[in-house]
């Protein structure tokens, strides 16, 4: 799942009404793990209680051609 907040909307709360609704959701509290994977708000999830991984993950992406 990707969640986007509009860049219009940042630091109104959105995002982080939709990620306690996500955090919340009765679908997902089986889940043990969520990665995120982000470039400018690490603190944001911080904050709602995510810490950066011992694991190392490696990415592939196949560039726009």
């Amino acid at each position: 799942m990707d969640v986007f907040v509009d860049p219009s909307k940042k630091g109104c709360g959105v995002g982080t009404k939709v990620m306690e609704a996500i955090i919340a959701s009765r679908q997902l509290r089986r889940i043990k793990r969520f990665t995120l994977a982000t470039a400018d708000a690490t603190e944001f999830y911080k904050k709602l209680g995510f810490s950066e991984s011992k694991l190392n993950y490696l990415v592939w992406e196949q560039e726009e051609v």
